[in-house]
């Protein structure tokens, strides 16, 4: 082997062990995508595409098995856990998917709680704060116009739409602050 390629392959192994600053955020250091270290994200782009290509093919557990992977390899990216999170409110938690409003409301509840897990994991959780406040106010209005049932109804769907709104302006997203500030306007 070559001392150009030898030198390539001791910073990729460098680079893969270096460690993350998970631990200063209060995060466990993640193994794999340590092991990883440059390609994780790369990789977790690859576990996207298998799992919009499982869905398309109706393999909806293996798409699923598709976004944990894609999720532990790349934790700290704020598209994945809102791209999984779309998946799960809007499409399998919309009336064409889901069989029954019981079915609706735990597929969106899964979404939910994804951007909750997810706010944990990235560096800019203010911006799933933000689509969970957007998807706190679509359920409130699927409950008013009826069949979603909510547990706490559309109230309750919409004060948690505005504490997910206040989170996201307290952590200085620009849209939460302008859409706070859009409320306070009106009448």
């Amino acid at each position: 082997m070559s001392l150009p390629m030898r030198l390539v392959l001791v910073t990729v192994a460098i680079l893969g062990l270096w460690p993350r600053d998970n631990a200063a955020k209060g995060r466990p250091a993640d193994p794999l995508g340590r092991l990883m270290g440059p390609f994780a994200s790369l990789l977790a782009s690859a576990e996207w595409v298998r799992f919009d290509l499982a869905l398309y093919e109706g393999r909806p557990e293996a798409a699923y098995a598709h976004a944990e992977r894609a999720l532990d390899l790349d934790p700290g990216a704020v598209a994945g856990w809102q791209y999984l999170a779309h998946h799960l409110i809007f499409e399998r938690g919309s009336e064409l998917e889901a069989g029954s409003p019981d079915e609706r409301r735990a597929w969106i509840q899964a979404g939910i709680e994804r951007l909750e897990e997810g706010s944990q994991h990235v560096d800019s959780p203010a911006d799933l704060f933000l689509i969970q406040a957007l998807a706190w106010s679509w359920v409130a209005e699927q409950d008013q116009a009826g069949g979603l049932d909510w547990p706490g109804g559309a109230s309750l769907a919409r004060e948690r739409s505005n504490r997910a709104l206040n989170r996201a302006a307290e952590l200085g997203h620009p849209g939460a602050v302008r859409m706070l500030a859009g409320q306070a306007r009106s009448p």
